[in-house]
């Protein structure tokens, strides 16, 4: 068999707050290549901050993950 690849997104309890505001809390995401992943909530719901937190624009303040292989801390 064909050694499994490494996911496209793995990310462990991602939170961040905005002045003292909860805008992700404890997220966590694994998605295998060709999955789909759909972000749906209300405005101010954390999907911006969720999809910038995951393109390395916007630090977490906890929790840890990688996208594409890369360590979304380090960016």
């Amino acid at each position: 068999s064909m050694p499994e690849a490494d996911p496209v997104i793995a990310v462990t309890r991602l939170t961040k707050s905005f002045a003292g505001r909860p805008a992700v809390s404890a997220l966590t995401i694994h998605l295998e290549r060709g999955g789909f992943l759909g972000l749906v909530g209300a405005n101010g719901g954390g999907k911006t901050t969720t999809l910038r937190m995951l393109a390395g624009l916007v630090v977490p303040d906890g929790g840890s993950g990688h996208v594409l292989g890369g360590d979304i801390r380090k960016h």
